[in-house]
C-alpha cells in the first residue's frame, strides 16, 4: 500500500502501488507517571494508517483478510528515487473498514511480548515433578539477588521444598528460614550430580542438621530437618543461564534470551548506568513486556525497539543534560499532582510478608538489622524496651531537651543571686527549694541557668497553704530578686489562694490551692497560662510573649521557711517531679561482644518516677524466648548475658548501684520462688547470665538500688520448643499429646495423659517417647510435694511399666506459700527409647503420675511425643 503517487500512479516496476494512503504516519509512545513518580507503565509506539483505494473492489479484498497480528513494516521515502527509511517495524493491532476506508492500526513489536514468561507447570507425577500437591503449580523462575520467597512442598514424605524450577541452575541458598528463624547452623549445599534426576536423590538421602536443612542452588530445591513450624522462606541468587548476573539490565537480556525474545543492544553500556544489584521473582501470568517494566522502571530505565531491527536498547531517565527536545502538535495538561514532602524508597523486596502469626516469637522482639530487642513502639524510641505502662506519644524519644532539672544544681554554681546564696535551701536532687533566711520581704530567690524559647512550661508543688511565693518565667531573672522584676507569676499566697502577678501588676484570686495540687505556667505558641492540675485557671489573665522569646524560670519568696517542690522546668511538656531514672537493655552471649547496641533509655511516666516503694518499677523486656528442640534441649549458645544499664537526669549511672534478682514463678539458673534474692554482676551495668531454664516459663523481677532508691523490673523466661520431626525419610512423629493433661491429687498413680495408640511403620521396629510438663499446686496450706511419673505400653489392652519412674523425673518437686498465695513450679521431662517392636502393630503408651507426699490438687500441663 502507499500514497502520493504522483509520479508512478500504478507500477513500479512489476509491483503495483495500491495507492490510497490518506495521510503520512505519525507514531506516539507513552510512560506512566503519578504522584508516586515512574509506575512502569508504558504504552508501545503505535500509529493508524487510513488505506482509501480507488475501487470498491480493492476495499472489499483487503478488508476481507484477518489482519491483527500480523508484520507490517512502515516506510516512508520519495517515489522517485526509491530510497525509503524505516519508521516501523510492528504487528497489526486492528483493521477496521470505515467510511470507505480501511483503518490500520499499527504498534511495535513489543505488543509481541505480552506472553507470559513462566509457561511450565508441575505435572505431580513424582521425582522433580513433585507429588499430588504439586499438580499444575507453575514452576516458578528468579534471577539475580531475591529475597524471602516462599518454599512450596514438592516431596512431602522427604520434606522437600521447591523455590523455583528444578530445570534451571541457581547459583545459591544465601539464607534458609523457618517462621522467620534463620537455619542454624548453615544449610549443607548438595552440588549438582549431573542430572535433575541424580541432583534430587542426592538431596532426599542428605540428612539435615537439626535446627537447619540441605540446599540443592541447581535444582532450586531444600530439604528441612523436619515439618517446618511456620512459612519455610529463603533469600537467594537466582538463575545462572550463561553465567550468574545481577544487574538490572543484565537480567532484562536473560529473561529476553530465557523468553526468546529480542536482543538488547547495549546491556553492558546500562550495566554500567545501573551497577547496583537487583533481582526479580516470577510465578504465572507475569507477561515479558510487564517483567521488563517492572524490573528497569525501578532503576530509572527505558526500552524500546529498533524499528527495522528487530533489537532492544535500553535508555536512561535523567534530568540532566544533554536533553532531547521534541516538536510537539498539540499538548493538553491531563492531571495536576500535588506537591511531594517526602518520598519513601524501598529495597531488597521481600516477596513473603510474614504475618504476626508466622514469626517464631523469640523473632517478635528483635530488630531484624541489629539483633536487637525490640518492643514494638511505632516510633522506635523504646527500642530493646517494653514499659509496664507506655510512654505518652507526645514526651521526647531521648534524654537530652526532656526538661528534666539538668539546668539546677546547688549552690555556688549560680543557681541563685549573689544576693540570696545564703537564704535559700535546695535538696539534693535540685527539686526542693526552701526559704532559710527572715521572712517579710520579697528575696531569697532561685532560677534556672538555662532559658528556653518556643512551648515551654515550669510546674512545681507549694509544701503549705501559709506562705507567699511566686514562681514564673522571666526574660532578666538576675536584674533583681523582687517579685515585681519577675514578667509573668503564679502568685501562691498564705490565704490558701491563687493569683497572677504581670510584673507587680496583681489580680486575683483565680481559685483555691492546697499542698497536692500541681501549679505552674506554660506558653504554647505566645501565649502564657496559668494551670492548676493541668487546667487552666477561670478568668486569669493569660499575657503574650513571643515564641522566639527566651524565658528563664524566677522566683521570689516572703515567708520563712516557705517553700515548693517537685520543681520542673523546660521544653513542653516537662516531667514534673524528682530525679527521673531511664533504663536501657542490652543482650550478648558469654564471651562475645554485645548484640546489636544498647537501647535509647525510656523514660518512667510520672506515676514511676515518684512512687516510694518501690520508687521506679516496670522496665524489662516482656519475654525471653530461649529455643529448644522437641526433646527439652536448648538449641541456644547458653550461657548467655542480659544486661541493663541505669540513666539518671539523661547521663548514665556507671557505680553505686547494686544489681539483684529473684524468681518469682518457675525455676531459673537451678533457683525458685523459695531460694530469695540473687546476686547480679556489675554495679554500674547489671549483668543477669541465665545458665538454665528448669520449666517452660520462669518470671523474674530484677532490682537496681541506687542511692537507696529501688529500680524494679519484671520480665520472663520461656521455652521456645521446636515441633517434632514429621515425614519420611528419617522417620516422623507418630502420636503427639498437647497440655490438656489431668490434674493429680493421689499417692497413688493416676494416668495424666491418656492413652496414645501408634501404629509401627513398616521396616520400623523402635520408638522414642518424650514428655516435657510443666506442675504446680492449685491452693491450700504450705508444704512441699514431689511429682513422680512413669511411662506405660500396651498391646492388646495390657499396661506394662516401660523404664522407671525416676526415668521421667528428675528433682521434680513444687511448693505452696499461703504468704504470697503462690505456687511454685516443678518440670516433668525425660526421654525413653523402646526398641525391639513389631513393625504393623498397634501400641498404646500413657504417663502414670502421682504425689510422693500429700494429697495434693496439682495442674500438669506440657507435652508428650511419640517419633519413630
Amino acid at each position: 500500500m502507499a500514497g502520493g503517487g504522483h509520479s508512478k500512479p500504478h507500477y513500479y516496476s512489476s509491483n503495483h502501488f495500491r495507492a490510497g494512503l490518506t495521510k503520512l504516519l505519525k507514531l506516539s509512545a507513552a510512560i506512566g507517571w503519578d504522584e508516586n513518580g515512574w509506575t512502569g507503565g508504558v504504552v508501545p509506539a503505535t500509529g493508524v494508517l487510513s488505506w482509501a483505494p480507488s475501487t470498491k473492489a480493492d476495499l472489499a479484498s483487503a478488508a476481507a483478510y484477518y489482519w491483527p497480528g500480523a508484520t507490517i513494516t512502515a516506510e516512508e521515502g520519495d517515489e522517485d528515487t526509491a530510497v525509503f527509511t524505516t519508521r516501523l517495524t510492528g504487528r497489526v493491532a486492528d483493521a477496521v473498514p470505515k467510511s470507505h476506508q480501511l483503518v490500520i492500526t499499527l504498534a511495535d513489536l513489543s505488543v509481541g511480548l505480552d506472553r507470559p514468561v513462566v509457561t511450565a507447570r508441575f505435572a505431580g507425577t513424582g521425582a522433580a515433578e513433585g507429588g499430588s500437591e504439586a499438580t499444575g503449580r507453575a514452576k516458578r523462575r528468579a534471577w539475580g539477588r531475591v529475597f524471602n520467597i516462599p518454599g512450596n512442598i514438592l516431596d512431602k514424605a522427604n520434606n522437600i521444598y521447591e523455590f523455583g524450577d528444578p530445570n534451571f541452575k541457581w547459583q545459591s541458598f544465601e539464607v534458609v528460614r523457618d517462621m522467620g528463624r534463620d537455619a542454624s547452623p548453615a544449610p549443607t549445599v548438595i552440588s549438582w550430580a549431573g542430572s535433575v534426576a541424580a541432583t534430587l536423590t542426592a538431596l532426599i538421602a542428605s540428612t539435615p542438621v537439626q535446627g537447619s536443612g540441605c540446599v540443592a542452588p541447581s535444582i532450586a530445591c531444600v530439604k528441612w530437618w523436619t515439618q517446618p513450624a511456620g512459612p519455610l522462606t529463603a533469600d537467594v541468587k537466582g538463575e545462572i543461564g550463561a553465567g550468574y548476573v545481577e544487574t538490572a539490565p543484565e537480567i532484562a537480556a536473560a529473561i529476553l534470551a530465557a523468553a526468546s525474545g529480542p536482543a538488547i543492544t547495549n546491556t553492558a553500556t546500562a550495566a554500567a548506568w545501573r551497577s547496583g544489584a537487583a533481582g526479580i521473582h516470577l510465578d504465572e501470568d507475569e507477561n515479558i513486556n510487564a517483567v521488563l517494566n517492572r524490573l528497569l522502571m525501578g532503576v530509572s530505565l527505558l526500552w524500546i525497539f529498533n524499528a527495522g531491527a528487530g533489537t532492544i536498547t535500553l535508555r536512561e531517565i535523567t534530568f540532566s543534560s544533554p536533553v532531547e527536545s521534541i516538536a510537539s502538535d498539540h499538548v493538553d495538561r491531563e492531571r495536576t499532582f500535588p506537591p511531594v514532602k517526602t518520598r519513601r524508597v524501598g529495597f531488597q523486596r521481600s516477596y513473603r510478608l510474614h504475618g504476626d502469626g508466622e514469626i517464631a516469637a523469640s523473632l517478635l522482639q528483635m530488630d531484624p538489622a541489629s539483633g536487637a530487642k525490640l518492643d514494638g513502639i511505632a516510633d522506635g524510641a523504646g527500642r530493646n524496651m517494653t514499659p509496664v505502662y507506655k510512654r505518652s506519644a507526645t514526651q521526647p524519644a531521648t534524654p537530652t531537651g526532656n526538661g528534666t532539672p539538668t539546668s539546677w544544681s546547688p549552690k555556688p554554681s549560680g543557681i541563685f543571686t549573689s544576693a540570696s546564696s545564703s537564704g535559700l535551701a535546695a535538696s539534693a536532687n535540685n527539686t526542693t527549694f526552701t526559704k532559710t533566711g527572715a521572712g517579710g520581704s520579697w528575696d531569697q530567690s532561685f532560677r534556672s541557668l538555662e532559658s528556653h524559647a518556643g512551648d515551654i512550661e515550669v510546674s512545681f508543688k507549694a509544701s503549705q497553704t501559709t506562705a507567699n511565693l511566686m514562681i514564673g518565667f522571666n526574660t532578666d531573672p538576675a536584674t533583681d530578686n523582687n517579685y515585681t522584676g519577675i514578667d509573668v507569676a503564679m502568685w501562691v499566697t498564705s490565704s490558701g489562694t491563687l493569683h497572677a502577678n504581670l510584673s507587680g501588676t496583681l489580680t486575683g484570686p483565680f481559685g483555691t490551692y492546697t499542698t497536692g495540687d500541681t501549679l505552674g505556667l506554660k506558653r504554647i505558641g505566645s501565649t502564657v497560662t496559668l494551670v492548676k492540675n493541668g487546667t487552666a485557671l477561670v478568668g486569669a489573665p493569660t499575657p503574650t510573649i513571643a515564641a522566639a522569646t527566651a524565658l528563664y524560670l524566677d522566683s521570689s519568696f516572703n515567708e520563712a521557711n516557705s517553700a515548693v517542690n517537685t520543681v520542673a522546668f523546660g521544653p513542653s511538656p516537662v516531667l514534673i517531679g524528682t530525679d527521673p531514672i531511664w533504663v536501657s537493655y542490652g543482650e550478648q552471649k558469654a564471651d562475645e561482644t554485645l548484640v546489636g547496641t544498647w537501647s535509647p533509655p525510656i523514660r518512667l511516666t510520672d506515676a514511676e518516677a515518684f512512687a516510694t516503694t518501690p520508687r521506679f518499677i516496670g522496665f524489662g523486656p516482656p519475654e525471653i524466648a530461649v529455643p529448644y528442640d522437641y526433646l527439652g534441649t536448648t538449641t541456644d549458645t547458653l550461657p548467655r548475658d542480659y544486661s541493663w544499664k541505669l540513666y539518671k537526669q539523661g547521663v548514665e549511672i556507671t557505680a553505686g548501684v547494686t544489681w539483684t534478682y529473684a524468681v518469682t514463678q518457675g525455676t531459673f539458673n537451678t533457683f525458685t520462688s523459695a531460694s530469695g534474692s540473687k546476686t547480679m554482676s556489675g554495679t554500674g551495668v547489671g549483668t543477669l547470665t541465665a545458665s538454665s531454664l528448669g520449666t517452660n516459663e520462669a518470671t523474674l523481677l530484677l532490682t537496681a538500688v541506687h542511692e537507696g532508691v529501688p529500680t524494679q523490673m519484671p520480665m520472663k523466661f520461656k521455652k521456645d520448643i521446636a515441633a517434632a520431626p514429621v515425614g519420611g525419610g528419617g522417620g516422623g512423629t507418630l502420636n503427639s499429646k498437647t497440655s490438656g493433661f489431668t490434674d493429680v491429687n493421689s499417692t497413688t498413680y493416676v494416668d495424666v495423659t491418656g492413652a496414645l495408640a501408634v501404629t509401627m511403620p513398616t521396616g520400623k521396629t523402635a520408638v522414642n517417647v518424650s514428655i516435657n510438663a510443666d506442675y504446680f499446686p492449685d491452693s491450700g496450706a504450705n508444704g512441699s510435694w514431689t511429682l513422680q511419673a512413669k511411662l506405660q505400653r500396651s498391646i492388646a489392652s495390657v499396661w506394662t511399666d516401660v523404664g522407671s519412674p525416676a526415668s521421667l523425673t528428675a528433682s521434680a518437686t513444687s511448693a505452696w506459700n499461703s504468704a504470697d498465695g503462690g505456687g511454685e513450679y516443678g518440670n516433668l521431662a525425660g526421654a525413653i527409647a523402646e526398641t525391639g517392636l513389631t513393625a504393623g502393630s498397634v501400641y498404646s503408651y500413657r504417663v502414670m503420675a502421682r504425689i510422693t507426699a500429700g494429697p495434693r490438687n496439682h495442674t500438669v500441663t506440657g507435652s508428650m511425643v511419640i517419633t519413630a
